[in-house]
C-alpha cells in the first residue's frame, strides 16, 4: 500500500491544473455527468458495441432498398424519430446563445 503512495502523489500533481481549471468547472455544470446522461450515454454504448461486434464477424452490408426497408421497422423508426428530433434541438442551440445549453420544454437545461 504504501508503495502506490508516490504514484499517488504525482497523478495528484498532474491532475491539479485541470482540476482547477475553469474548462472543469464548466464541465461539471455541462450536464455532461447528469444521471438521464450518463445512463442514455451507457445504453448508446451498448447498443453500438453489441451491434458492431454482430456486424463486424457477419460482414453484413446494407444497400439503398434494404435501408429503406429498414424504415418500416418499429424500433428503427422510434430511432429515427429520436435522431431527426435531436437534430432539431441540437441544430437550434447552434443557432441560438444559450450559452451552449440544450432548450427543453422551452427552457436551457439544467445541470
Amino acid at each position: 500500500m504504501i508503495a502506490v503512495i508516490p504514484q499517488f502523489t504525482e497523478l495528484v500533481e498532474q491532475i491539479s491544473p485541470f482540476v482547477a481549471s475553469e474548462e472543469f468547472r464548466t464541465l461539471l455544470t455541462s450536464g455532461v455527468f447528469d444521471p438521464d446522461t450518463v445512463t442514455l450515454v451507457g445504453r448508446v454504448g451498448d447498443a453500438f458495441v453489441a451491434t458492431y461486434n454482430e456486424d463486424r464477424q457477419a460482414q453484413r452490408r446494407l444497400g439503398p432498398v434494404g435501408l429503406v426497408r429498414a424504415l418500416y421497422d418499429p424500433d428503427v423508426q422510434r430511432v429515427a424519430a429520436l435522431l431527426v428530433d435531436f437534430a432539431r434541438r441540437f441544430g437550434k442551440s447552434l443557432n441560438n446563445n444559450n450559452n451552449g445549453r440544450v432548450q427543453n420544454n422551452g427552457n436551457a437545461t439544467t445541470p
